[in-house]
């Protein structure tokens, strides 16, 4: 009986963990839309009103996050806002950003910061899934798996 018991605990705990792994703060209703279709029916994930200040406000009481989505538009000064996240945040934690302005040197700025990609609204689920797939996908680069072979070898 004890047994039983003890599953019972470590699955609810890690039901509870699992719905801390993903958060996402976004401005708009079709934003949040696209996202919450793009995680599906399970209904884990946290998707709220807000932004980059909002999601600093919110992490600051539980930044025990895996992944989150964060709105960056109307923001004055991103890279001083994604320094403020980042005080907040667990290391390792993937964040993807979602703004309006369509900018290379935005999006190198927020690469540098170290946000896993930049996203230019109107954002689909497709468009979602597509980022968090890549995020979570393991980097040969990075020694993650065993690259594969490029180009011809020269003996």
């Amino acid at each position: 009986m004890t047994e039983i018991r003890e599953l019972r605990l470590d699955t609810e705990t890690r039901e509870s963990e699992a719905t801390r792994k993903f958060a996402g703060f976004v401005r708009d209703e079709g934003t949040r839309a696209a996202l919450q279709a793009a995680l599906g029916p399970e209904g884990v994930a946290t998707v709220r009103q807000g932004g980059i200040d909002e999601a600093i406000l919110g992490l600051a009481a539980d930044a025990a996050l895996r992944s989150l989505v964060v709105d960056v538009s109307g923001c004055a000064d991103v890279a001083k806002s994604l320094d403020r996240l980042a005080e907040v945040c667990w290391p390792g934690t993937v964040v993807i950003a979602v703004g309006d302005v369509n900018d290379v040197a935005l999006y190198r700025t927020l690469r540098a910061a170290g946000v896993a990609d930049y996203l230019v609204k109107p954002v689909t689920s497709e468009g979602f899934q597509n980022a968090l797939d890549a995020a979570f996908r393991p980097n040969p680069t990075l020694g993650h798996e065993k690259a594969a072979p490029r180009g011809d070898s020269v003996a």
